[in-house]
């Protein structure tokens, strides 16, 4: 039941997420990405969600530096 329980959480979060980016809210959207950030282990793939975001809000700039940031890591 617990494991059933995250799952629906986890889904409303993206389901939210989704609806922030759509509507362009900024605050909001960043607001989720921190809580669903702390689901994944691995910061490149923290890292790669907040550019995905950034570039969905139309912050292209500040979502290139972070793709960047990815790559330099990965090298």
């Amino acid at each position: 039941v617990m494991d059933m329980q995250k799952y629906t959480q986890a889904q409303q979060a993206w389901r939210l997420l989704a609806e922030y980016i759509a509507a362009g809210d900024c605050q909001e959207a960043l607001g989720i990405y921190r809580l669903l950030a702390r689901s994944f282990e691995q910061e490149a793939t923290v890292m790669h969600l907040y550019a995905d975001i950034l570039y969905a809000l139309g912050m292209h700039e500040q979502a290139r530096d972070v793709y960047a940031r990815i790559a330099h890591k990965e090298l």
